[in-house]
């Protein structure tokens, strides 16, 4: 787990844990789907646009999934 300021500890239950992550998912796409060059910088990876964060986001995602063998 990394720190605090990285990994929040979370701020209620999991099924409102739940709730948060899947409308912020939501938010991702809607302004991938708007602005798909947009850069967001990474303090490792530098200014990195929407459209190669999306393989990012997907890629840690079935990480994780995978870890719980969903």
């Amino acid at each position: 787990k990394g720190p605090d300021y990285v990994t929040p500890p979370p701020k209620g239950d999991f099924t409102s844990e739940q709730a948060e992550l899947i409308h912020r998912m939501e938010q991702f796409v809607a302004e991938l789907e708007r602005n798909p060059d947009r850069k967001e910088v990474n303090p490792g990876l530098g200014a990195i646009p929407l459209v190669k964060w999306s393989r990012v986001h997907g890629v840690h995602t079935d990480h994780h999934l995978r870890q719980f063998g969903v």
